[in-house]
């Protein structure tokens, strides 16, 4: 392109991560083409980013368009970005963090070559955009329609290509938390386009081939016509096909084998929109792709319940298909064929038929995205069995991954199945007993780079695409290594914890300390009153030998590892290792101030060994860590008004698979242990040179306060009840602490396993993701309840409370409950999907709920 020509272009960058975020691309885009003086060029592909500069928030969709904009708007740039300021606001944006959550952003990236910097009116401009040479969520998809552009003010004017690849080697400073994590993401929508079932669903490529089971409602189709051509029969054969592992449901009402002929546009809309109804009716939500090469079909087929439209002509029978896919934001295949099924076999000449094909279909993709079609929405196929040979068609799965990286960026569907050329070298003219040979042609395929493969025998070719996809096709990553040994740390520490306590409580027993008269004493020294603990008796030549080799321990401390591992988390998610360095740190700290405090008297050794101190030490599991780490305990301590149960998930610094705000905080974490360490070695040092003899156990010892707020807090009705008088059984102490150990390991095994997962996975929470978190914080709140009935139940044998007490508790407690699960329920019905997102990593709650609720 000259560059008088790019100097008409504009460079618009969409991003979402709030809501269905491809309808409101899709949206954005349909917008942008209604602008007077604003032509609609191209579309980058689809691009699935982890979110920048603000890290703790969903997960961004990006695109890129190329706009060729009139004279009269290159004279009015800053009302062309007032134009785009107004359809975000149409779309549901609202003022909310900078660079934070939002449904729809568009950002005015270049225009041509200009250098603009307008601080005046209401909307500043400046382009090129300040930032887009280190933003690789505008670069990699701006790059892919332009890589020859130039930036006008960078030193040696680099290309888009030249920028990209500084990202990728490393030479260009990002912001902190940046990532080349880009990954194409093809759309598979449940919803298609703008119909609006439920959000679509976003597909990465190159994680899984997708397979299409075939569906003909036809009665002369070349090897199943006839066979499923009643609409019960079809709707039964599509559920099964679902249930054997296929993902879209490619349904044709016109055989398009060799010869057939051409079916009335009346008589296909009425064989496929009966079908798709049906299959809509029943329940089943799968992709549904119309085979056909009719515009009016393919739009009475989206209107019943299509998503995909497959056009065997690649867009060429029917000069209004591109129109239809615009219309109604379909992703749309596009197929290369010769002819018609009519002549094709006679038109199978080519000089080079990997190179021929190749061609036309960029040329028909160009032709798409001219008629307005988004790149994103647009996929090929080379038309294996359709005006080819059989050694043509050996040539293109021969070459198949030649054409896959010729025909880049957009997916690649093979259908090979049961064609004629895999009965002829097989020698099987029996259609369906062609299985092996499809199969081997599938694994082809797939092995070339194939994104979906069109077959009948769903279950096996299903089984065929899962063996390759784990030889050929590697996932970004493996969530359930982060969490699992996240789980296991946790399983180890909360059993150590657990088994201390037991035996303590055992051994107390056995000394008679759990009688009335005697239990008081060993919690007496953690009362919040008598934790300013005086007339130690310090040994001083110990303290200075344990504080001074732990201050050389902390000028040693390896901080550029650490800085290694947290730039790492930033970009690609903690390695598993990383989790287990944080465990001997965190029992290094500990085992530290058992010995200082040893050190300061040895009377203290009775705290250690009293059911008091262990039995706090349960209740406040996160004791272990928050005790060394208090920078991240304030960090993750987000007060969400839902459930106690979110709220727990954020004190609790164990939830490592949060992510990724966790991820960050594992950092600032150690770090905090090692400031921590120093802070409480120079106070100790200060007070023991100075003669003070004095430590506050709960200003400055980690861990201790917690403890004593649990005593004073009387978490335990039973606890209070026995020091009043009433006695304990062993059995029933013992039974109601291991229901407490268990509360907790059952809400990390939660928090780990599905929230975790969910989070990292998916990003964002809709409504139904949302009723399923509150209603397992209403049974975590509900399992609270437990230990605490066990202990009234005691203490109201043991006569020390009476039944109206124990009532009015329990009462109290059903309340509170209740309470919880009205504030829950008056949040779900002002949940909407398309202007509120409930991000629990972030805590982003619509301010008039949160004002509602308070």
């Amino acid at each position: 392109m000259a560059d008088g020509g790019r100097d008409e272009l504009c460079y618009v960058a969409l991003g979402s991560n709030v809501g269905d975020r491809l309808r409101h691309l899709s949206r954005s885009i349909k917008s942008l083409v209604h602008l007077e003086g604003v032509e609609l060029l191209r579309t980058s592909s689809l691009y699935s980013t982890k979110a920048q500069y603000v890290s703790d928030q969903p997960a961004f969709l990006n695109a890129v368009v190329m706009l060729r904009l009139s004279p009269g708007r290159l004279a009015d740039l800053q009302g062309l970005l007032s134009d785009f300021k107004r359809i975000e606001d149409d779309l549901g944006r609202r003022p909310g963090v900078r660079r934070g959550p939002r449904v729809i952003d568009l950002d005015m990236v270049a225009v041509g070559q200009r250098v603009l910097n307008i601080t005046e009116g209401q909307y500043p401009l400046q382009v090129p955009h300040l930032l887009m040479h280190e933003r690789d969520f505008v670069l990699v998809p701006m790059a892919e329609l332009d890589p020859k552009w130039c930036h006008p003010t960078l030193s040696g004017a680099p290309s888009l290509a030249d920028l990209v690849e500084r990202l990728k080697s490393g030479a260009a400073n990002g912001p902190a938390g940046a990532s080349l994590d880009l990954w194409p993401v093809q759309v598979l929508p449940a919803a298609g386009g703008l119909m609006g079932r439920k959000e679509g669903a976003l597909w990465r490529r190159g994680e899984q081939t997708l397979i299409m089971g075939i569906l003909n409602i036809t009665p002369d189709s070349f090897s199943d016509g006839g066979d499923r051509f009643e609409t019960t029969a079809a709707v039964q054969a599509a559920k099964e096909m679902i249930s054997d592992g296929a993902h879209i449901l490619d349904i044709g009402g016109e055989s398009t084998r060799p010869g057939a002929a051409e079916v009335a546009v009346e008589e296909e809309v009425t064989r496929v929109v009966r079908v798709i109804k049906g299959i809509r009716e029943a329940g089943v939500d799968a992709t549904i792709s119309i085979d056909t090469r009719k515009a009016a079909v393919a739009k009475a087929a989206i209107e019943a319940g299509a998503d995909w439209i497959n056009d065997v002509s690649g867009g060429d029978f029917d000069s209004a298909m591109f129109d239809v896919a615009k219309e109604f934001l379909a992703p749309i295949i596009l197929m290369h064929m010769k002819g018609t099924p009519q002549t094709m076999n006679s038109l199978a000449v080519y000089t080079s038929v990997v190179d021929e094909v190749g061609d036309h279909l960029l040329r028909q993709r160009r032709k798409a995205e001219a008629a307005g079609v988004p790149s994103w929405n647009i996929m090929l196929d080379p038309g294996i069995g359709f005006a080819k040979d059989l050694e043509q068609n050996l040539t293109l799965l021969r070459h198949c991954g030649e054409l896959v990286s010729r025909t880049q960026p957009s997916p690649m569907l093979i259908g090979a199945s049961r064609k004629r050329f895999i009965g002829s070298i097989l020698g099987e003219p029996d259609f369906k007993k062609r299985t092996f040979g499809n199969a081997a042609a599938t694994a082809i395929a797939i092995a070339a780079g194939a994104d979906m493969v069109r077959v009948h025998e769903v279950k096996e070719m299903a089984q065929t695409a899962k063996v390759c996809d784990r030889i050929y096709k590697v996932p970004d990553h493996w969530p359930w290594q982060t969490w699992s040994v996240a789980v296991l740390v946790a399983l180890i520490c909360g059993g150590g914890q657990l088994c201390c306590c037991l035996h303590c409580i055992r051994a107390g027993f056995q000394r008679g300390d759990f009688q009335a008269t005697s239990l008081g004493q060993f919690y007496a020294p953690l009362k919040q009153d008598e934790l300013a603990l005086h007339a130690f008796k310090p040994d001083h030549e110990k303290i200075g030998h344990i504080l001074r080799r732990e201050m050389r321990f902390m000028l040693l401390f390896p901080i550029i590892p650490l800085l290694a591992i947290h730039w790492t988390s930033c970009r690609k998610g903690m390695p598993w290792w990383g989790y287990l360095l944080y465990l001997p740190l965190l029992l290094r700290a500990k085992w530290i101030e058992a010995q200082i405090l040893l050190a300061l008297n040895e009377d203290l050794k009775s705290i250690f060994l009293s059911p008091g101190f262990w039995l706090g030490m349960l209740e406040h599991a996160d004791w272990f860590t928050d005790g060394a780490l208090p920078v991240q305990a304030y960090l993750c301590d987000l007060e969400i008004p839902v459930t106690e149960h979110f709220a727990f998930s954020f004190e609790m610094s164990w939830a490592w698979p949060l992510a990724p705000i966790v991820r960050t905080l594992h950092f600032w974490g150690l770090l905090s242990l090692v400031l921590s360490f120093s802070a409480l070695a120079q106070q100790l040092l200060g007070a023991v040179d100075s003669g003070e003899k004095r430590l506050d156990l709960a200003a400055d010892v980690p861990g201790f306060g917690a403890v004593a707020n649990w005593y004073e807090e009387q978490d335990h009705d039973w606890n209070k009840a026995a020091e009043d008088g009433g006695c304990l059984s062993e059995r029933a102490l013992l039974t109601s602490i291991s229901k407490v150990f268990l509360e907790n390991v059952v809400q990390l095994w939660l928090q780990a396993s599905f929230f975790g997962l969910i989070f990292d996975r998916l990003h964002h929470v809709g409504k139904v993701k949302l009723l399923i978190s509150m209603a397992l914080g209403l049974i975590s709140c509900l399992a609270k309840i437990l230990p605490m009935a066990v202990g009234l139940l005691c203490a109201l044998r043991a006569g020390s409370i009476g039944w109206a007490q124990g009532m009015a508790i329990l009462l109290g407690q059903m309340i509170a409950i209740c309470c919880i699960a009205w504030t829950a329920m008056k949040l779900y019905k002002s949940f909407h999907c398309e202007t509120h997102i409930w991000n629990l990593t972030t805590g982003c709650v619509p301010k008039e709920i949160i004002e509602g609720i308070s």
